[in-house]
């Protein structure tokens, strides 16, 4: 039996591109600054703590750093929940103000990183379900108003809603999916909807 090369191609061709589903990429890029140098020593920290917006307080600093056998004058300011210790609050404001004051003074060093990363899953759409049916939990709309994750039997489940039409045929449905297998399984079972 002899075989045809131009029709074996055109087969395998066929069979690669049917088994294409789908194909996604995303470009993550990643920089970060860092400031080289150092202080030498601080002092004479002047911290005034106040209330600030939205029930925060703000702590501002004042204080004297030794940068080169040198002292100089920082001001920087932190604002915080009321939960944050008022300590707390002007540590990180005397951090932030020697950070500002070594990115004045010295050279910053760049690194950015760029990935690409591609992915040929299909691509994950919510779409009516029904019960029974194995989903992933993205696959469904979270409940607006149910919308902590609960217990049965010891399994982790969470309700869901369905639209469904238009108009006077619009009807909302309501239901529960719970997780299949592991705890960090990505499957859940429909196992209600009303």
């Amino acid at each position: 039996m002899r075989w045809n090369v131009a029709g074996v191609l055109a087969i395998l061709f066929g069979s690669a591109v049917s088994g294409a589903v789908y194909s996604d990429c995303i470009m993550r890029t990643t920089s970060l600054t860092k400031v080289a140098g150092k202080i030498d020593d601080i002092a004479d920290i002047r911290p005034l703590v106040s209330p600030s917006f939205n029930d925060e307080r703000r702590c501002a600093i004042s204080a004297r750093v030794e940068y080169r056998g040198k002292w100089h004058t920082i001001y920087a300011d932190y604002a915080g929940p009321d939960e944050v210790g008022d300590q707390e609050l002007c540590v990180n404001a005397v951090e932030i103000g020697v950070r500002q004051f070594l990115a004045s003074k010295e050279a910053k060093l760049l690194r950015s990183d760029q990935q690409m990363v591609c992915s040929d899953e299909s691509e994950i759409k919510m779409r009516p379900v029904q019960v029974g049916e194995v989903v992933r939990i993205s696959e469904v709309m979270p409940h607006p108003e149910k919308t902590a994750p609960f217990a049965v039997k010891g399994v982790e489940c969470r309700w869901f809603i369905e639209p469904s039409g238009s108009g006077a045929n619009y009807y909302r449905w309501q239901g529960v999916v719970c997780r299949t297998g592991r705890r960090d399984s990505e499957e859940w079972t429909v196992v209600d909807k009303f």
